[in-house]
């Protein structure tokens, strides 16, 4: 390889690297924050869910409270069936879709890895599976999944079928990632080096304040 080339590479894996490193660290923070949250060790409990899928529940649903019925939050989330009527006749279709996309795919995620292990999910979706098949199956499965989340965290009590020992699998999991994010640089100076940054001959980063704890760049 030209040595040229092997430079160009060098430096792109040496980038790659470093993106690879500060995603592990906020990852590490993230977990660290996580593992003080009573709502993420409840959904923690529930088959299917680890720490990330859980917090990112968390986040697309937001306040419990909000939602008065499990129907009200399955609605939110799009997994319940559309409704035809023509007359007298009332028929159900696909699902409605209309709902917050990220909290429907987090949780078909949740679902495809909570029916590897024995639980009412796993039961539910078999039963249903053989008479629907698989796709119908899963996303009932989904929105059980999302029942079950809405009893939790509403009654803040444990799923009546916990299994302990894969609680703690995933809780010793979250010790061991979680470490807070090194701060080997203070604000202040990361923002003078880039202020001070040219990314070419003509186009110059400026950086400036834009209220407290925020920050706007402007490329000119």
């Amino acid at each position: 390889m030209p040595e040229t080339d092997q430079i160009v590479m060098i430096s792109c894996l040496k980038l790659l690297d470093h993106v690879q490193r500060e995603i592990d660290e906020l990852e590490g923070e993230i977990h660290d924050k996580a593992k003080d949250d009573p709502n993420i060790r409840l959904l923690m409990g529930i088959p299917g869910i680890n720490v990330l899928s859980a917090l990112t529940i968390l986040a697309e649903i937001g306040d419990i409270k909000r939602f008065p019925t499990s129907k009200k939050l399955t609605s939110y989330a799009g997994l319940v069936p559309s409704v035809h009527q023509s007359g007298k006749t009332r028929y159900t279709g696909s699902i409605t879709k209309a709902g917050r996309s990220t909290l429907r795919w987090i949780l078909v995620q949740c679902a495809q890895r909570g029916i590897r292990s024995t639980s009412d999910l796993q039961s539910f979706y078999l039963r249903l599976k053989a008479k629907k098949g698989h796709k119908i199956a899963i996303v009932a499965t989904a929105r059980k999944l999302l029942t079950i989340i809405w009893a939790v965290l509403t009654k803040q009590e444990e799923y009546k079928d916990i299994r302990r020992d894969l609680l703690e699998r995933k809780l010793r999991a979250l010790a061991k990632k979680a470490v807070k994010y090194p701060r080997r640089e203070d604000l202040s100076s990361l923002l003078e080096r880039v202020a001070e940054m040219e990314t070419d001959d003509v186009c110059t980063i400026f950086v400036t304040g834009a209220g407290q704890g925020s920050l706007r760049l402007t490329m000119i």
